[in-house]
């Protein structure tokens, strides 16, 4: 019982320990880069370590570390219980055990190993589940990753013994076991499950095709990986960063579906569907001018799937900026807001955004440099539109053609996912002019809904100057000419009569008072991508 006792007292006083988000965000990124700084000196890896892929390689190995980090705490609360905050400490505790399996090799084999995963045909794959990971101790699942994974079953053990029991604790320790038999095999399993789609069996394939399927060049859209890790990292990174953010969608779920319900029915859609779209038709384009680069499987799929978390969290960001400072607004015009209604306190709120911020920073790391500088260009101009001191939403005509910039930033993600050595080789200007005139004709519409709001708050825009019914008949005009005026930008005499007829139509729902900023936004925005099809029918395909 004195033992139990000195461990229950141990694990009293790390549950005690104060801290914060940043504090445990912060110190699980410190774990990893000491990790990976560790094999570089320990190992005088490759300058490929080193060089200006370093943020991106040290990114697809942070992935791996987190979600093993997060299936393990949601596997803790599921199977504990109480104060989520207890269990994220006490793993964060235990999570420094990844640091010692690097050492550990060196010591034994003096350099004469390879560790990251376990790779074997069907029948090895069951049959090393039961030899604890099997007999090669050298490659793969190493002496040293065995011992620290040995070491974590046993500490879990004894943590899930002290608050719920032996028999739990037992249950507990080979459910762990499991999942760390899940997480080390990975590959295999992926590849299992594209074998059995395309085969429709598991019995006959071989550690071999693990090998291929993983460690050959990587080719993903325009993207290129030629040595065997940095493709090993990447196919497996981008799954990961999908499910790092499923997971923390469903941890938020469980621990407070009230705020998740409120921060989905906040997102904007309309807007939301635009960046996904610009997003789409710069693959679109990118597709058209570099056929040779488009090909789908797996990894491209979760590829593309990467970056659009990527966007619509970085969308999300956005939004918790523009609530944070139109806050006074919003207490006239939108009492739905979840800061107005107090679902949020200011504090939690700004910590959500910074959440999304790096999560969306992360996401597009996983797929490449170039695509996080993106991400953070368009997190900074958002942030100035709506904050001070720059504030730039309240400066009319300069606010539609900045947001509208900012948006189009994911037409250029789009597009360079799939071009050669993700440039701006073969890019359509003269299809970038044109919807950023034609967003920006159509980005005041939302302001109609914030008249009181925005005059109040001395936020000047067209609504605001000349009206609603002077504004809608000025927006609507502004919308028209930019129809006229992609046909001048484009040089393609064919797209007149659509741009007359879209244009029209688009002008009278924006000066039919009845439909409001919602409805609006949905109707000009579905008539834009009947346009855009028209577009690429005429000047791409024609």
């Amino acid at each position: 019982m004195k033992f139990k006792e000195k461990i229950t007292k141990g694990i009293e006083f790390i549950e005690k320990q104060p801290i914060t988000f940043l504090g445990w965000l912060v110190s699980i990124l410190t774990v990893v880069l000491f990790r990976e700084i560790s094999e570089i000196l320990l190992f005088g890896l490759a300058d490929k370590k080193i060089n200006g892929l370093f943020f991106q390689i040290y990114s697809q190995v942070f992935s791996f570390f987190f979600l093993t980090y997060l299936v393990f705490f949601l596997f803790l609360n599921w199977i504990i219980g109480g104060d989520f905050r207890k269990i994220a400490k006490v793993l964060l505790f235990g999570f420094w055990l990844i640091i010692f399996p690097p050492f550990i090799d060196q010591i034994i084999f003096h350099g004469r190993f390879e560790s990251f995963y376990l790779f074997a045909s069907f029948r090895d794959w069951v049959k090393n589940f039961f030899l604890f990971f099997g007999p090669k101790l050298n490659f793969g699942i190493t002496f040293g990753v065995r011992l620290e994974i040995f070491i974590s079953i046993v500490a879990m053990s004894f943590y899930i013994w002290i608050k719920k029991g032996l028999k739990k604790a037992l249950t507990g320790g080979l459910l762990a076991y499991f999942i760390f038999y899940l997480i080390g095999s990975f590959p295999t399993i992926i590849t299992m499950l594209v074998f059995l789609f395309q085969k429709g069996t598991v019995f006959s394939f071989r550690e071999l095709q693990v090998a291929q399927y993983f460690i050959t060049k990587a080719e993903i859209f325009g993207l290129s990986f030629n040595e065997f890790d940095s493709g090993l990292f990447f196919r497996l990174s981008v799954i990961y960063g999908v499910l790092i953010v499923i997971l923390l969608f469903v941890f938020q779920y469980f621990y407070d579906k009230k705020k998740l319900l409120a921060l989905i029915f906040n997102i904007r859609y309309p807007q939301m569907v635009f960046n996904v779209g610009i997003f789409l038709i710069g693959m679109g384009l990118g597709s058209y001018f570099f056929p040779e680069n488009v090909n789908f499987n797996l990894f491209s799929v979760f590829t593309v799937f990467c970056l659009i978390f990527s966007i619509f969290l970085a969308w999300l960001q956005s939004v918790v900026v523009n609530d944070i400072c139109d806050l006074e607004i919003d207490k006239l015009t939108n009492p739905q807001r979840p800061l107005v209604k107090k679902l949020f306190n200011l504090q939690e709120y700004r910590i959500y955004g910074i959440t999304f911020s790096i999560l969306a920073i992360f996401l597009a790391t996983l797929v490449g440099i170039k695509f996080s500088i993106l991400i953070i260009g368009y997190q900074a101009l958002t942030y100035v539109y709506s904050a001070y001191p720059l504030r730039i939403k309240k400066y009319p005509i300069i606010a539609s053609f900045f947001s509208a910039f900012a948006s189009l930033i994911f037409l250029f993600m789009g597009y360079i996912l799939i071009s050669n050595n993700s440039t701006f080789e073969n890019f359509p200007w003269r299809i970038f002019f044109m919807l950023l005139v034609t967003y920006a004709s159509v980005i005041p519409i939302k302001d109609f809904k914030d008249i009181e709001g925005d005059r109040k708050n001395e936020v000047f825009t067209l609504p605001v100057i000349f009206g609603e019914k002077k504004a809608r008949l000025l927006i609507g005009s502004f919308l028209l000419l930019s129809y006229f005026l992609s046909v001048y930008i484009i040089r393609e005499s064919k797209l007149f009569a659509p741009a007359l007829f879209l244009g029209s139509i688009s002008f009278f729902l924006v000066n039919n008072q009845k439909n409001n900023t919602n409805r609006l936004n949905w109707m000009v925005l579905f008539l834009v991508t009947i346009y855009l099809g028209f577009i690429l029918k005429y000047v791409f395909f024609d």
